[in-house]
């Protein structure tokens, strides 16, 4: 909720950064709708 001053806007994640390095189920699609976008 952003207006509570303790609980600002975060963006969660579900995997730590070590683990996500090898989500490829994660990461291709994700980097496959980055690509379709022109963003990448």
């Amino acid at each position: 909720m952003p207006s509570n001053p303790s609980h600002f806007w975060k963006y969660r994640l579900h995997l730590p950064l070590e683990e996500l390095v090898d989500a490829v189920g994660f990461n291709e699609p994700l980097r496959a709708l980055v690509e379709a976008s022109g963003r990448g």
